[in-house]
């Protein structure tokens, strides 16, 4: 018989995640995902999984996302399941289960990289601006809007930021659309 893994997982995780197990035939395992009601996965709490995970657990054991804080002993004990940390990246469950995953080739798209600090707020100022790697002058503003209480206000003084920057640099933002697909070799220098 197959061991029962259960997967926890947030709303925007859950549907690359069955996709991913349904793709590497479920790695041979039994298994089920509980989307434990949070958006980002990776901010499940120790709490949260107590509260809402249905008891009794019907699996072998419980993987949570890598970058979950949550006590494991402590969850192993009040569910009598064993707990586990997965992978930081949901690309790399497949190597977590002893198994080689798809290679990944994004040479075909434009993309920007957004990250996020999960903990930012277990965090000091000076934890959060070390991590993120602001400069002092960056640390400071910081500081001050959160002082201030204003930092509701921050994605809006980024925006303008960009605006004027790009307006002392000479570069205008246009929005091109064609009826047709255009390679990057069609684009010119622009990715």
């Amino acid at each position: 018989m197959a061991e029962r893994v259960l997967f926890l997982t947030g709303h925007l995780a859950r549907a690359r995640l069955e996709k991913l197990l349904n793709e590497a035939g479920g790695f041979g395992l039994d298994w089920s995902i509980v989307d434990i009601g949070v958006k980002v996965a990776a901010l499940m709490t120790e709490a949260i999984i107590t509260r809402r995970l249905a008891r009794p657990v019907l699996a072998d054991r419980v993987v949570v996302p890598g970058r979950c804080r949550a006590d494991l002993e402590r969850l192993t004990a009040a569910f009598g399941v064993r707990f586990e940390r997965g992978p930081d990246e949901l690309k790399d469950l497949p190597a977590h289960f002893g198994r080689r995953g798809r290679g990944l080739d994004l040479t075909r798209h434009d993309m920007r990289i957004f990250a996020e600090i999960v903990d930012a707020s277990a965090l000091d100022v000076d934890a959060i601006v070390a991590r993120a790697g602001f400069s002092r002058p960056v640390r400071n503003f910081v500081a001050v809007l959160i002082d201030k209480r204003r930092t509701r206000f921050l994605s809006e003084i980024v925006k303008q930021f960009a605006r004027d920057l790009n307006e002392r640099l000479g570069i205008a933002e246009v929005e091109v659309t064609t009826a047709r697909h255009r390679t990057p070799a069609a684009r010119g220098s622009t990715p």
